[in-house]
């Protein structure tokens, strides 16, 4: 009975299977970093022996092809000025399973949950890839973009904290995995798992909490590689750490001590907050590499340096294409201060618009209530977003304003009131 047992136990695991979905979800020479970092994280788990078969990866070709790109079809992650680089593109880009107009957070839903017919309906194509796992398997799920509190970006649409939530708990119903982990970057992401319950068997590890902005790293004008200017933050602070973690030392590392380093590094440079959630007590001893393969260390990268808010980071790129004098840099300069007037613009009618008083609409800027409905933020958020054409990422003086707002409760609001043509004609996705 006993070698049964045994025999059943051996059988039980030779059956389970990794599966990993990766979700660029922006595009634009500004948004480098998002197409950047999920590009290294598939070339990570696509060396460390996960079946090609079992990931799937949703991207913008667009930025790879940008007429910016001082590197055709290459990408980088870090800073090198004299040497060639690191290029990931080679490995990743073959492998795009979804590109560009497909990008959705319907069609994100879809994949994770491994709805052929949605995904198919999504996308037209005939045999759509998407997540296939059975009950003893582990899912990876590694995603980058914008984010405000309780929604993110992913590419046409915004994908909401209840949906993903939902998703995850429909899929526990149905035994589709046996755990799954999530690596979730963006500003405030940890508002996409704030009501992700105990016991559903899922950990998740994100770049920021629920009150903080994501940061970047290797902007100008420290973005040089191989000689020339990139012109655009190289990749993000969190992504960056959890990565040259495994590079350096391989994925036997559990993934709370993954998030004790990543957290601490982070902490000592910025206030972002990197943050864990879920099964934490059970799943926290677990080694990543039953998550994303047995990566071996095969070369160190340089040390990541020259940090930057991501709110800030469209500034600074103007800025320095403007003192780089490159083809068009006064005009991303003039284009970027006027949209960022117009951003400012639109939060002070808001703001005005709900205190009838000019006063009243300035101290809202300045800081963040005791308390707020979490309901109320993002609804104004989304429809700063879909009303106004509001760009993410969300300023911080603008996330307390909405804060400041919903401090008791929920609100109604008129956006015909409070927001300009000029930014209704400036699409927040794609930018």
């Amino acid at each position: 009975m006993r070698s049964l047992f045994l025999v059943i136990a051996l059988l039980s695991i030779a059956s389970a299977d990794k599966w990993a979905l990766f979700v660029s979800g922006n595009s634009g020479w500004f948004n480098y970093c998002i197409s950047s970092t999920i590009c290294r994280g598939f070339d990570i788990l696509h060396q460390a022996g996960v079946a090609e078969d079992h990931i799937v990866y949703m991207g913008f070709n667009k930025t790879f092809d940008s007429p910016q790109n001082p590197f055709p079809g290459k990408i980088f992650t870090d800073q090198d000025p004299d040497g060639p680089g690191v290029d990931y593109a080679a490995e990743c880009r073959p492998h795009m399973d979804y590109g560009d107009e497909h990008v959705s957070a319907e069609l994100f839903m879809a994949t994770l949950s491994g709805n052929k017919e949605e995904a198919k309906k999504l996308t037209g194509i005939e045999n759509p890839k998407v997540i296939e796992s059975g009950p003893e398997d582990t899912i990876f799920v590694y995603y980058m973009d914008h984010g405000a509190i309780g929604f993110c970006e992913v590419g046409k649409s915004d994908l909401q904290e209840d949906v993903l939530i939902n998703t995850i708990n429909q899929m526990f119903e149905k035994k589709q995995y046996k755990q799954i982990v999530f690596y979730f970057e963006a500003c405030h992401s940890g508002s996409m798992f704030r009501k992700l319950e105990q016991g559903k068997n899922v950990y998740a590890m994100t770049g920021s909490d629920t009150e903080h902005s994501a940061w970047m790293c290797n902007c100008p004008p420290y973005d040089k590689v191989n000689g020339k200017s990139m012109g655009t933050c190289l990749s993000a602070w969190y992504d960056n750490m959890w990565m040259e973690e495994v590079m350096k030392k391989g994925a036997d590392i559990s993934l709370v001590d993954m998030y004790k380093t990543v957290h601490e590094t982070v902490e000592k440079h910025t206030d972002q907050n990197v943050s864990q959630f879920g099964d934490i007590d059970s799943m926290g001893d677990l080694p990543l590499k039953e998550f994303i393969g047995d990566y071996q260390p095969k070369h160190t990268r340089p040390d990541t340096g020259t940090c930057i808010k991501y709110e800030d980071a469209e500034r600074q790129t103007a800025m320095w294409s403007a003192i780089r004098n490159t083809a068009n840099g006064a005009e991303d300069l003039k284009n970027f201060v006027y949209m960022d007037a117009m951003k400012d613009v639109t939060v002070y009618r808001l703001a005005r618009a709900y205190f009838k008083d000019d006063k009243a609409a300035e101290l809202a800027t300045k800081d963040r209530p005791a308390k707020y409905d979490a309901e109320c933020v993002k609804g104004l958020g989304l429809a700063l977003v879909g009303k106004c054409g509001y760009k993410l990422p969300m300023k911080d003086v603008h996330v307390n304003v909405l804060e400041n707002i919903c401090a008791f409760g929920m609100v109604d609001v008129d956006f015909d009131e409070v927001c300009l043509c000029v930014c209704c004609n400036h699409s927040l996705h794609h930018s």
